[in-house]
């Protein structure tokens, strides 16, 4: 599950050299936590499919009712549901992130982070509602990275496979079930069990 990523300038910098250019049309985001709902900057595809674009979307697919958003889909059943499967195919993208949280099973906040860049991209895909482009972040089985904290983890992407994943429908389906690469972490506290005397 992703349900908070951060995004930095160091992100921002390096996006903007992966993207060949930048949407003139997106609002400013600023760095920062990120939540659903939230206003973010994500790598696509231009319409004629052949360069990548740094543009602004909004995170999540609106749900059945009004005050729900859909934010993560499963990587291993997207290209089966109805909702997702048409972005899936055609409307690929990837999210650049400083990192993203998640909380252990005692609600202790962990951070992960690349290992050797300062940037990670999360594979997704977007879709357009009441003319705002809305992405989604697909989650895959954790890796070790993760261990004890959560069973599930974005499907983060190698540098060199991003521009495969937005544009090459065939190397996308392989990536689906690529293990993601292994991640640092970080965490702030951590709950200690005081022994206690009588």
């Amino acid at each position: 599950m992703c349900g908070r990523y951060y995004f930095t300038y160091e992100a921002a910098q390096e996006a903007l050299t992966l993207a060949d250019l930048l949407d003139t049309r997106s609002e400013t985001v600023g760095e920062g936590d990120v939540h659903p709902a939230d206003l973010a900057w994500v790598v696509c595809s231009d319409a004629q499919k052949h360069r990548l674009v740094l543009a602004s979307m909004r995170w999540g697919f609106p749900g059945h009712e009004r005050s729900q958003v859909i934010f993560n889909a499963r990587a291993e059943t997207a290209m089966e549901k109805s909702l997702f499967r048409d972005s899936m195919l055609f409307r690929r993208c990837a999210i650049p992130a400083g990192g993203f949280y998640e909380w252990n099973p005692k609600g202790e906040k962990v951070s992960f982070t690349g290992r050797e860049k300062k940037i990670l991209y999360l594979a997704g895909f977007y879709r357009c509602f009441e003319e705002m482009n809305c992405f989604v972040i697909l989650t895959t089985e954790a890796n070790r990275s993760l261990q004890g904290v959560h069973d599930r983890m974005p499907l983060v992407l190698k540098e060199e496979d991003v521009k495969r994943w937005i544009l090459d429908k065939e190397r996308a389906e392989i990536l689906l079930s690529q293990a993601p690469p292994l991640l640092s972490s970080f965490q702030e506290y951590e709950q200690q069990t005081l022994p206690l005397f009588f």
